[in-house]
């Protein structure tokens, strides 16, 4: 700027590349230009007095302007700065360049000197290709995900940085080469990725995968999930998404995998599926716990208060019945109905109060309870009921033998109530660690795919699963039903 006018102009004006003098973040001149040269008005189409009332916004493609506020930052970072992009000229054709960039301070304005140059058009395809394969190369390295690419037979050629670090392992590169850090360094490429990096479990079933993709050129699962070993020992669960790499003549080369380790978000789905589980379950056994204390309360009811109500009208109804002599025959008739009603409306709430809290549960244990029930059953006269028991002399605990007659009494009512079978079984049969319960009938059966589940099975259901045991249901239609109901004696 010191330099003698005409020397500057001369040297200024007549120089081979387009150059532009452009204040920034000066107020109201923030993007004009301040000087230019013949070279940068025949580039861009120009005259003098056009190009003096536009601002360097006017001269790039709208889809770059965004850039603008990041190209003023990078700019001041440096006094020098080259990179490419393109410029619009006065007729709107968009024209590629190579800019060089110098900033500095004058009289308090902050000014950059731009240096053009048109990129010939082979050059801008050679360029174009070279910053794709070098973002593609940041991509592949930066990426928060594994990239992984194989041949044929399952070895690594090449796996970027991150990939590495996720799994565990320091990374060098030497000669271009990504190695690993185990016991002094390790070249990537040409490692076995099944032997390597998967759990030897897995290991055969995930190599064959790998080669009957290839041999049927199909991706069975373009997006895989499965465990990959880290250098402790520890293993993540990764998500893939995988396809194949080809020649120019379509032919497989290999294969490319991108990874996400979903580790984290697997084990918190899995916390939060526990803790609903706990939660359930806690839920649950308030609800049988409170199932349970109802019948008890309602059986006392019934025992205390309703049965020997009953009793006492019954004594003052058999009372009358030596006055019954006199009573014309139809009235006669109605006193004997009105006691055989009173007498069955004992047996009755005798039963039904049995059958909410039985007695001999408590008093003499599960198996004995059981046997009281299948005969009872057995004397209803629908379907012959029998109860064998298999190693179960030791006594369950209460809260299971509870559970274990609720379950086995809503099974053998349901047998009873639905299947019109001749022969019903039921068995209980002791392990070291669980306790077995099957009801097997032979009657008409059902089809266990289309079966709708009624109140008693979801009841039945709900106390296996309160127990933390395991429901089968094996039933073909017209053969007959097994239901075997498996719960653990550990826990209880």
């Amino acid at each position: 700027m010191k330099m003698p006018k005409n020397s500057y102009q001369h040297l200024f004006q007549n120089m081979k590349n387009a150059v532009y003098l452009v204040a920034i973040d000066s107020a109201g001149k923030d993007g004009k230009f301040i000087d230019f040269n013949k070279a940068a008005l025949q580039l861009l189409g120009y005259s003098t007095k056009e190009m003096e009332s536009i601002s360097v916004l006017d001269i790039i493609p709208k889809k770059l302007h965004a850039t603008y506020p990041l190209f003023k930052k990078l700019t001041k970072g440096s006094d020098f700065k080259l990179f490419n992009t393109k410029h619009l000229t006065k007729e709107g054709k968009e024209v590629s360049l190579e800019i060089e960039n110098h900033f500095f301070k004058h009289d308090g304005n902050e000014l950059v000197w731009s240096i053009l140059r048109e990129i010939p058009k082979e050059e801008k395809l050679i360029t174009s290709l070279n910053n794709e394969v070098e973002v593609a190369k940041q991509y592949f390295n930066l990426a928060g995900v594994i990239f992984v690419s194989m041949d044929l037979d399952g070895k690594i050629q090449d796996m970027n940085h991150v990939g590495c670090n996720i799994l565990g392992y320091e990374t060098q590169f030497v000669n271009g080469k990504l190695e690993l850090k185990e016991n002094g360094f390790t070249t990537i490429e040409g490692l076995d990725w099944f032997e390597n990096f998967i759990p030897e479990e897995n290991r055969a079933r995930l190599r064959k995968l790998h080669f009957e993709a290839i041999k049927h050129q199909s991706l069975a699962d373009e997006y895989y999930i499965n465990e990959v070993l880290c250098k402790d020992g520890s293993r993540k669960m990764i998500s893939w998404h995988n396809a194949f790499l080809k020649n120019e003549q379509g032919e497989i080369t290999g294969s490319l995998s991108s990874g996400m380790d979903i580790s984290m978000r697997i084990n918190a789905e899995n916390e939060i599926l526990k803790e609903k589980e706990r939660t359930e379950k806690v839920m649950m056994d308030a609800l049988l716990s409170g199932q349970e204390k109802e019948r008890h309360r309602i059986a006392a009811d019934l025992h205390d208060s309703i049965q020997p109500l009953l009793s006492t009208i019954k004594r003052k109804v058999e009372s009358f019945s030596a006055y019954t002599k006199e009573l014309p025959k139809e009235k006669k008739n109605e006193y004997l109905q009105i006691s055989k009603l009173l007498n069955q409306a004992l047996v009755e709430i005798k039963a039904i109060s049995y059958n909410l809290v039985p007695p001999t549960l408590k008093e003499f244990g599960l198996i004995n309870t059981l046997q009281d029930l299948c005969e009872n059953m057995d004397l209803a006269g629908k379907a012959t009921v029998q109860f064998i028991s298999t190693n179960t002399s030791n006594g369950f605990g209460r809260e299971l033998e509870i559970g274990l007659y609720r379950i086995a009494q809503e099974l053998l009512t349901n047998s009873l109530k639905h299947s019109e079978a001749d022969h019903i079984i039921l068995q209980l049969i002791g392990h070291d660690n669980s306790v077995m319960l099957i009801v097997e009938d032979d009657g008409i059966g059902f089809d266990n795919n289309t079966r709708k589940a009624g109140l008693g099975m979801k009841n039945i259901e709900s106390r296996v699963k309160a127990l933390d045991g395991r429901l089968d249901i094996d039933a073909t239609k017209g053969k007959g039903c097994t239901i075997i109901v498996e719960i653990p004696i550990i826990n209880n």
